[in-house]
């Protein structure tokens, strides 16, 4: 009989000081200003559609991650979402901040664990439910806000914190490092950019 090999998932993990600081976060492509006035609006007008808007800025996740991600993958007490892999991206351990990790808690400790994090009407929460909180948040600061653009925006406020492309990587879920050193090569001279340049500019599909 041949020998019938189980490949397991593995899930990396991360330096525990890699972590998004959203009281910090200010890059070129969403200002400190932009996230406060985003997580504002939403917190006062619907706590949900706030809770996964600050897990995207959080954590890079892509829409099918966020809506297939279930309770049971998420340890409140280290603050650690384990997240499966999904279309091109792979498994991965990241930390998010303590104190959004207790409001994660909050929300959902009386909920089954294999139940989504953010359940829809009937279940599994749609992509357009997603998209809806993109445009809203878009309407919000008027200017561009994709996944694509926040994964961008976190790699490169990591990288400007000065931690290696290959830790970026693995916490973005990028399949290689060629991949986030090309994403963040669009913004190395950033500040040189003319005004004249548009969001559109940076908002090629996320690698």
């Amino acid at each position: 009989m041949k020998e019938i090999k189980i490949q397991r998932k593995i899930f990396p993990f991360l330096p525990p000081d890699l972590v998004v600081n959203l009281q910090e976060f200010d890059t070129c492509l969403f200002t400190n200003e932009d996230l406060r006035k985003m997580f504002f609006y939403l917190r006062n007008s619907n706590y949900t559609h706030y809770l996964i808007l600050k897990l995207l800025f959080s954590s890079g996740i892509s829409i099918p991650e966020l809506t297939s991600f279930r309770i049971k993958n998420f340890d409140p007490s280290s603050a650690n979402l384990k997240i499966s892999e999904r279309c091109r991206l792979r498994n991965r351990n990241i930390k998010i901040a303590s104190d959004f990790a207790r409001e994660l808690d909050r929300f959902c400790q009386s909920e089954k664990a294999d139940l989504p994090l953010f359940p829809g009407r009937e279940g599994i929460r749609e992509e357009r439910s997603i998209q809806k909180i993109l445009q809203k948040s878009r309407e919000l600061i008027g200017k561009e806000v994709s996944i694509p653009l926040i994964r961008d925006a976190i790699a490169l406020y990591f990288s400007r914190q000065g931690f290696p492309s290959r830790e970026i990587q693995i916490f973005l879920g990028h399949r290689s490092l060629k991949s986030t050193k090309q994403r963040l090569s669009l913004y190395h001279n950033v500040e040189r950019i003319p005004n004249s340049m548009t969001f559109e500019d940076f908002s090629s599909e996320a690698a």
